[in-house]
């Protein structure tokens, strides 16, 4: 029978005592179960095995023999059937040596050490196992039952763990990943440490598997993931540095520059007529390595470094025109925002006063075309600037905001607007009988007999039967309550006069200042 919150890891079709059935491994035990049946006979715990054995790769029958210690001293010896007998073999035998080098506090190698070879005829001569117990456990679940009973063939976990045989890799090296993948989780998450720490190590109330299968760290742990992801997926921003070449070592009069793929790219992006020339001329009329030194050559290269042109550069066709295009979309002014959204809540003259040291002369310093030279370098920066500062389109696009909401934004002053009313949960109540039921606590439970209602009447009768009225004795000394009424009207005597000199200080405090 299955046990309370039992994990299935692997499964595998294996034929034991001449029956056909399934094999399972779970984090406790390794249980076999013969197809049609709900039983898992038999079933061997990780702390009676005592060692493993198998057939070599060419034998035609591939076995696995599980030995259990004393008392038992039981060999139980399962053949795989499947297409894939041979990776089921392994990828169970290293889950169970894993396991069992875990309960022994062993590495996996020294624990259990290599599987020694076994032959057909050893198999048949081996002891039969011991008989099933019955128990009255719950059965299975549902699920596991179903699986069992379909006889399912590849050996693949019941988790979100993806299977060695899957992936292609080794079982060994699929545990490694798994394991530097959990320590590098307990790396990143301190709450996960400290629970793995109180859980596991410290408190041992669970097992390593149990931990990691549990919903709440597998939440965790697609959290981190997403994270991660996250993090890789941010694309990097744009870098602010402009494309510069400096020549490398000279060799008697060659300079020598060094171009790598991020270089090239660079000049791409800020040159966009370079590039348009290298893709019609590249490799159709001229090889790259002669594009380039031609464009190292050129009046195009030299004009951008310096900023302006030199009469001694030979004539290039290419390039030429390259710099005739960036002289054409540079000497174009920039765009002037239209003028029919004039903000008329911004004072112009509000500033007229300001900087009465140096005057408030128009200024010419920033006269466009005083300096013809150096205009389109200037606009060549200003175009780099706005490269830099360009930001990637978000995916929810935000309403854009019109022009009377922000005029609206700048004439309401936040503070002298009325607070909103806290937001409030407002209780509905479905049954109200069973709400005030719950508020007088039970007391409608705590119900007299007919017979203790009876004496309860006959005991009050009996002690008030003889009972007579006694008004004429004093109850108190007649002094004592002469002077607590004596006290009681001193003190709302003084109340008054107190009240009666502070209305009057108000009244002459208004008089004066009125």
């Amino acid at each position: 029978m299955w046990e309370p919150n039992e994990q299935l890891l692997l499964r595998a079709a294996v034929r034991y005592k001449k029956h056909e059935g399934t094999l399972f491994v779970t984090p406790r035990r390794v249980a076999w179960q013969q197809q049609g049946s709900s039983q898992l006979t038999p079933s061997i715990y990780y702390n009676d095995i005592g060692s493993l054995a198998q057939t070599p790769e060419s034998s035609p029958k591939v076995l696995l023999k599980i030995s259990a210690k004393p008392p038992v001293s039981k060999d139980y010896t399962f053949q795989f059937t499947s297409a894939k007998n041979i990776q089921e073999r392994e990828s169970i035998k290293a889950q169970i040596a894993e396991l069992l080098a875990r309960v022994r506090g062993l590495s996996s190698s020294s624990a259990v050490g290599t599987p020694a070879p076994i032959t057909p005829s050893s198999v048949a001569a081996s002891p039969s196992p011991s008989t099933p117990q019955t128990a009255t456990a719950s059965p299975a679940p549902p699920s596991l039952q179903q699986q069992a009973a379909a006889n399912i063939r590849p050996s693949t976990p019941l988790n979100n763990t993806p299977s060695p045989s899957a992936n292609g890799a080794s079982p060994k090296s699929w545990r490694h990943e798994e394991f530097a993948d959990r320590r590098a989780l307990l790396t990143s998450s301190k709450e996960l440490q400290i629970l793995h720490k109180e859980l596991v190590v410290v408190g041992r109330s669970v097992d390593e598997e149990e931990f990691w299968s549990s919903p709440y760290v597998k939440r965790i742990r697609q959290k981190l993931k997403k994270d991660a992801v996250s993090r890789e997926g941010r694309q990097k921003g744009k870098s602010s540095r402009m494309v510069e070449l400096k020549p490398g070592q000279q060799e008697g009069s060659d300079i020598k520059y060094t171009l790598t793929s991020q270089i090239i790219h660079n000049i791409f992006t800020e040159f966009p007529s370079v590039k348009r020339a290298y893709d019609t001329n590249v490799p159709d009329k001229m090889t790259e390595q002669s594009f380039w030194k031609r464009f190292l050559a050129s009046e195009f290269f030299h004009r951008s470094r310096t900023g302006g042109r030199s009469q001694l550069t030979p004539y290039d066709d290419i390039f030429d025109r390259c710099l005739q295009e960036e002289d054409d979309e540079n000497s174009k002014p920039p765009p002037m925002s239209r003028m029919d959204k004039i903000r008329f809540d911004l004072d112009l003259s509000a500033t007229a006063e300001d900087h009465l040291e140096s005057g408030n002369a128009p200024d010419f310093t920033m006269k466009a075309g005083r300096e013809a030279q150096s205009l389109p370098l200037i606009r060549r920066f200003n175009k780099h600037s706005s490269r830099v500062l360009e930001t990637t389109p978000s995916k929810t696009k935000r309403p854009e905001p019109t022009f009377e909401d922000e005029i609206q934004k700048d004439i309401i002053i936040t503070d002298l607007l009325d607070e909103k009313p806290p937001e409030k949960i407002i209780l509905d109540i479905q049954d109200t009988r069973r709400y005030f039921e719950s508020q007088t606590g039970g007391l409608d439970e705590k119900k007299l007999s007919e017979n203790d209602t009876i004496n309860l009447l006959v005991g009050y009768k009996r002690k008030f039967g003889g009972w007579q009225p006694e008004m004429t004795n004093d109850i108190i000394n007649p002094r004592a309550a002469d002077k607590v009424c004596v006290e009681l009207t001193n003190i709302i005597k003084k109340k008054i006069r107190h009240d009666d000199k502070s209305a009057a200080g108000k009244c002459v405090f208004c008089v004066k200042y009125m």
